[in-house]
């Protein structure tokens, strides 16, 4: 069984890759371009040395602090740098199914105050006071919707989560994997976002990425080091802004250890 980790290197650059055309025509292309500068224009650092190593697995696991501004800036530079790669992919985040589809929905009516209804009557948009629902989580979730209704990607909440008893990891396989679009193995490259513990390989039952490499895909898994600062964090039932400490040490370049 091949499992990885690695540390997230975040490199300062612009989106300047074209990504595999999937036009019939060209004004079909055209407006794939046009999706693809629209929506990258608003992404941050491009893990540069990730996306060149991401061809080797099954399935790509970043562990984050909910919460903050950057990180769903620099995970959308992540989709964006990867659109280059000749495999499917498949973005997963960490909040309920429903939730993406409330999203997607609302996305398709085209209109403020419809959007705004239906976004209402989904439990997780109305009632999630942490960080992923924040405004800068809402927004990346529209920048990747528009780029699946592009036919880029195909974006999937794996949060399924009811009494949180349930081993996270495990649940969150499952409903990944059950997945009709996810099911060629072959061709299909996972790229998932959720909280540190959720991504850590040594969290037991609490780990995405350990249940995703138990199941036979081979998982890289990169955590997001930061110098400290600011995040939304939900702490004991109590939810705020928050002072973080740094976290591990920003490097320069990719330390893979294989095992």
């Amino acid at each position: 069984m091949l499992s990885s980790i690695g540390r997230a290197v975040l490199v300062v650059g612009a989106f300047a890759s074209t990504p595999a055309t999937f036009a019939d025509d060209t004004g079909t292309e055209a407006r794939t371009d046009s999706v693809v500068r629209s929506v990258c224009s608003n992404s941050g650092m491009v893990f540069n040395e990730a996306v060149s190593t991401l061809g080797q697995f099954d399935a790509l696991v970043i562990g984050e602090t909910h919460g903050t501004n950057e990180v769903p800036r620099d995970f959308l530079a992540l989709i964006c740098r990867s659109l280059v790669l000749e495999k499917k992919i498949q973005v997963g985040l960490e909040i309920p199914s429903d939730a993406v589809d409330a999203a997607r929905l609302a996305r398709l009516v085209r209109n403020g105050h419809r959007a705004k209804d239906i976004l209402a009557r989904s439990g997780f948009w109305r009632l999630s006071r942490d960080g992923r629902s924040s405004v800068s989580s809402a927004r990346m979730v529209q920048y990747l919707l528009e780029l699946e209704e592009a036919g880029f990607i195909r974006v999937v909440g794996f949060d399924m989560r009811v009494t949180g008893q349930e081993p996270f990891g495990d649940t969150a396989s499952d409903h990944l994997l059950g997945d009709s679009e996810l099911k060629t193995k072959t061709s299909r490259l996972l790229i998932l976002l959720t909280g540190h513990g959720h991504a850590d390989f040594a969290t037991g039952s609490n780990s995405l990425s350990n249940s995703l490499a138990n199941r036979g895909l081979s998982v890289l898994q990169l955590e997001y080091t930061h110098n400290g600062g600011t995040a939304w964090v939900c702490m004991s039932g109590k939810c705020g802004k928050t002072e973080i400490p740094p976290r591990g040490h920003c490097t320069t370049s990719i330390q893979l250890k294989l095992k």
